[in-house]
C-alpha cells in the first residue's frame, strides 16, 4: 500500500525500528489501510486478500513475541 518493500525497509532498519518503536511507546502508531488484491482460485472463483504494509507487519510480529508467552502462562 505505501510502496515499501521489506528490501527498502532492510536499508534503514534501525531507523524504521526506532521510528516504530517510538509511535508504538508514545501511543502514536497507525495501521496503514491494507492493499487489496485478488487472486484466482484453483477450482474457480477469487481469493480476496488483504496486505499490510511492512511496517505494520513487523509492529504485528513485534506484539506477537511479547503477547504469546503472557497467553501461554494464562492457559497453563
Amino acid at each position: 500500500m505505501d510502496g515499501v518493500t521489506l528490501d527498502d525497509f532492510e536499508l534503514r532498519v534501525e531507523e524504521n525500528l526506532s521510528a516504530l518503536e517510538r509511535d508504538l511507546r508514545e501511543r502514536l502508531y497507525l495501521p496503514q489501510p491494507f492493499l487489496r488484491a485478488s487472486m484466482p482460485k484453483p477450482g474457480g472463483g477469487r481469493r480476496e486478500l488483504a496486505i499490510p504494509t511492512v511496517r505494520d507487519r513487523v509492529a504485528q510480529s513485534a506484539a506477537a513475541l511479547v503477547i504469546t508467552p503472557i497467553l501461554d502462562l494464562s492457559s497453563s
